[in-house]
This record gives C-alpha cells, structure tokens and sequence, in this order.
C-alpha cells in the first residue's frame, strides 16, 4: 500500500489508465513498478514525493483474524497468499452525510425515471 497516495489527485475521478498515464512520469512510481526489480526486498523504505505530496510504501501484514481499515483511494496491489488458507478482502463503503444524501438523490431521480419508462 502507498501511505499518503490518496490525497494525490484529490478531488478528481481517475481510472487505473488516467492514473498511470499521470504518474508515469514520476520517479517514485517508475521505481515502483520496474518490472525489472529484482529483489522487491530493496523497497521495504521505499519512499518518495509526488506533485508535493510524500510517499512511502508500507507492506500490511499480520497474523490470521487481523484487521486493516484503509481508505479506498490510497493506492495498493494484491501480494501472493503464502499461506494453505485462502484470504478475504472484504470493502465496505462509508460515505460521508453529504455523500449519502447524494446516493439518496441519485436512487431517487432512477426510480422516477424508471416509473416514466425513461430508465436503462
């Protein structure tokens, strides 16, 4: 997972190739991804700046029946299971007030559309 990779961008929606497109450039993340890595051990303090904002790779690790809160932005990737038992990722979603009244709005003007035949 990349500490502080959510408030890159903030504000804006990108997909995965926007994402990319916009980080390709930066050091800190040509690193990262350098398919070329040998030894993925070198990145254990692997940290950086990108557009004025720090980063630092951090592994999560535990022991079975941990849990890890994370916000949905930050930036990570799936690591192999070297365990016999399979793994849950589990995400739940916790909009803010305002992002739930705009949830509420959105189910809202669906419903209507479709009691008028207008909806998909």
């Amino acid at each position: 997972m990349v500490s502080g990779s959510h408030r890159l961008f903030e504000g804006e929606v990108l997909g995965s190739k926007e994402l990319k497109r916009r980080l390709g450039h930066c050091e800190f993340w040509s690193r990262l991804t350098d398919k070329r890595l040998d030894h993925r051990s070198s990145l254990q303090d692997f940290a950086g700046e990108v557009a004025g904002v720090a980063l630092k790779l951090v592994e999560l690790h535990g022991d079975p029946g941990d849990v890890y809160f994370t916000g949905l932005r930050l930036l990570h990737s799936v690591t192999p299971n070297v365990q016999p038992a399979p793994r849950l990722m589990v995400t739940q979603r916790l909009p803010t007030q305002a992002g739930a009244a705009r949830i509420q709005n959105c189910l809202e003007d669906l419903r209507q559309r479709r009691g008028k035949g207008q909806g998909r």
